[in-house]
């Protein structure tokens, strides 16, 4: 059978795959799966002639429960480059290949949530396993077809004025390795919505010890040294991703964070082909990455709870409607 578990002496073969795969990013890396599950995952492999051509990364397998680990954009399933394949026998072969990993998590009655990447269009085969699917949003600016100047010019008047107005100010934009404060600052952001932060300071100090190579934390700062805002990104060959960021509630009318944003998007330009914001389903934070001329890409989040999650949800609506 060509589906298996990928044997944990060849995740250099797995990185290989996914560094060529058109839905591979840093997120199914097998270090980032090793440091954000605590190595509570495994990897399923599609293979012809012992070569990978598909895979599905699988967090949290030993719970049962596949989901997205934190601050883990996407997963979802890898497929080679079958570019070079007509189109119908392309569909087919995607069918085929995803029939054998739902089969998989079928026999061992597994609940599954997760994101998928925004050039994974073919969610056809999940839906006749009895999945759902929700139609998300992120923005990406595409550096090969456009230059720096042509992304400036896409972006927002309004978005330009205040970058502009930041620079008439004295902001000054500075890569820091300083995590705590960067934590501080990001936390920050998540109390003034009063929300608890959905993650540890020690899990953020290994994300940034374990992917300093890829990771970059932007500070602003004014003429007297002040903080304004700091941005964290972390890129793999492909994209940048703006994964989190934090401002001092002080200074949020000096336009720091989109003066950091125009700064990174300058600084990747020459270093990958995309940058992603990560986009976001609240309509206020997907109008600030709209006003930067990023295009908008749609992604799935696909579904299927365990047949036991199912009869509890179906109990626990039963029990709502009618018990008092």
């Amino acid at each position: 059978m060509p589906i298996e578990f990928l044997e944990r002496d060849n995740k250099e073969i797995w990185n290989l795959f996914v560094e060529k795969s058109p839905q591979g990013s840093i997120f199914c890396k097998y270090e980032w799966l090793e440091f954000s599950t605590k190595n509570n995952f495994v990897i399923l492999v599609y293979k012809e002639n012992s070569n990978i051509v598909a895979g599905m990364p699988l967090p949290f397998f030993y719970e049962k429960k596949i989901r997205l680990p934190r601050l883990t954009q996407k997963m979802g399933v890898l497929f080679c480059d079958f570019s070079c394949l007509k189109y119908s026998t392309r569909l087919e072969k995607e069918k085929l290949i995803i029939g054998s990993f739902l089969d998989f998590i079928e026999k061992y009655k597994l609940s599954y949530t997760m994101n998928f990447d925004w050039n994974y269009e073919n969610w056809l085969p999940f839906y006749w396993h009895n999945y759902d699917q929700t139609t998300r949003y992120t923005y990406v600016i595409d550096y090969k077809k456009q230059d720096l100047d042509e992304i400036w010019k896409n972006m927002d008047q309004n978005t330009r004025n205040v970058i502009k107005k930041a620079d008439k100010n004295g902001l000054k934009v500075y890569r820091s390795y300083d995590i705590k404060k960067f934590y501080d600052y990001n936390k920050k952001t998540f109390e003034r919505q009063r929300i608890k932060i959905p993650y540890s300071y020690e899990y953020v100090k290994s994300l940034f010890s374990q992917f300093q190579e890829n990771s970059y934390i932007f500070e602003a700062k004014d003429d007297e040294n002040n903080t304004h805002a700091m941005n964290f990104y972390i890129k793999d060959l492909k994209s940048v991703y703006y994964l989190m960021s934090g401002a001092d509630e002080k200074f949020r009318g000096f336009g720091a964070q989109d003066y950091i944003q125009w700064y990174a998007i300058r600084y990747y330009y020459d270093k990958t082909l995309y940058f992603d914001f990560e986009g976001s389903m609240i309509e206020s934070i997907e109008s600030n990455f709209r006003k930067f001329g990023a295009v908008q890409k749609q992604y799935f989040t696909i579904r299927k709870k365990s047949i036991l999650n199912n009869i509890k949800e179906i109990a626990r609506i039963v029990l709502k409607r009618y018990i008092i």
